[in-house]
C-alpha cells in the first residue's frame, strides 16, 4: 500500500545519510546550537531536514511533515504525515562517534505505517511498511527469540537533560541490569530500536522521546514480529514520551520494572 513511499523515503534518507558522512569528513570542527540543556544542533542538521523535507514535498505535496528542527507541529492530524528526524544522535556525530542515523515514519490516522532508518557509518538501511515485514538491506529480518530476561541485552537512554527523574532512572537501570545479561546505550534512539527489530537488541525503554525518535523504529519493530508500547502497556507511544520496545518475550518483565521506577508521564 506504501511502496511508493518507501521507495523514495529510502532515496532520500540514503541521500540525506551520505550528505551528513560528506559533511563530517569536511568538516573537522562542527558548529553546535545550544537548543536546551545538552541539546544540541548544528547547520548540517538543519541542511539535512531541509533536503528531505523539500525532497519529499516534491512527490507528496499534499502529505503533512512534522520534522525534529524547523517543522514542530506537536500533533499528527488523521491525514497522511511524514515524522522526520534528519539527524538521530546529534552528540554523537558532533564528537565523530559512529552512531547516528536518519529517521524518515510516515503516520496515518496518527499511527506509524512506514518507516526507514538509515545508518551511513554502517550503510545500513532499515525499512518496513505496514503488513508486509521488515527489512535490513532489502533481506527480511524479525526481532530475537530470546525468552526471558536472563539472557537478554537490553537498551535505553539516558535523562540527559531531565534532571529531576535521575534517581528514578537509575533504580530502574539498577534494577533491569541485574535480571540481563547487559545494558546498551549508544546515543540514537533509532539505531537502538532498529536494533530490537533486528534481533541485536533483545528490548529497549527510554523516558522523554519524541515522535521523530520513534515514529520509524516503531513500524520496523511490529513488522518485524516485536512489541512497543508507552510505560503502561498502551499504545501512546508517540506523544506519551514514555516507551518501550521488545521481542514481545520479554516485554512484561521491561515494564514491570519500567512502570514500578519511573514516572508514567513526562514532567514537563
Amino acid at each position: 500500500m506504501f511502496s511508493n513511499e518507501l521507495s523514495i523515503a529510502k532515496k532520500i534518507a540514503q541521500k540525506a545519510g551520505n550528505f551528513l558522512i560528506d559533511q563530517r569528513k569536511k568538516n573537522k570542527s562542527i558548529t553546535v546550537e545550544v537548543k536546551a540543556i545538552n541539546d544540541f544542533v548544528t547547520k548540517i542538521d538543519k541542511q539535512a531536514e531541509d533536503l528531505i523535507v523539500e525532497s519529499l514535498k516534491k512527490t507528496f505535496p499534499d502529505y503533512g511533515i512534522m520534522a525534529e528542527e524547523n517543522y514542530s507541529d506537536k500533533t499528527i492530524p488523521d491525514s497522511l504525515y511524514w515524522v522526520i528526524d534528519p539527524l538521530d544522535g546529534t552528540t554523537n556525530y558532533i564528537h565523530n562517534f559512529p552512531s547516528y542515523c536518519v529517521s524518515i515514519g510516515l503516520c496515518e490516522n496518527k499511527k506509524p505505517v512506514m518507516g526507514v532508518i538509515y545508518d551511513p557509518t554502517r550503510d545500513e538501511m532499515f525499512s518496513a511498511q505496514k503488513d508486509k515485514g521488515a527489512f535490513l538491506n532489502r533481506i527480511p529480518i524479525n526481532v530475537s527469540l530470546i525468552k526471558n530476561m536472563k539472557g537478554s541485552l537490553i537498551g535505553t537512554g539516558f535523562p540527559f537533560r531531565n534532571f529531576p527523574i535521575i534517581d528514578n532512572y537509575l533504580d530502574c537501570f539498577s534494577s533491569i541490569l541485574k535480571k540481563c545479561q547487559g545494558i546498551r546505550r549508544p546515543g540514537a534512539a533509532a539505531i537502538d530500536l532498529a536494533y530490537v527489530a533486528c534481533g541485536r537488541l533483545d528490548g529497549f525503554w527510554e523516558h522523554g522521546l519524541q515522535p521523530w525518535d520513534c515514529a520509524a523504529g516503531s513500524i520496523i519493530i511490529k513488522e518485524a514480529g516485536g512489541k512497543v508500547t508507552d510505560f503502561q502497556g498502551g499504545d501512546d507511544y508517540l506523544f506519551s514520551r514514555t516507551l518501550i520496545a521488545s521481542n514481545t518475550l520479554v516485554h512484561s518483565e521491561i515494564q514491570d520494572i519500567v512502570s514500578s521506577s519511573m514516572p508514567i508521564k513526562y514532567p514537563y
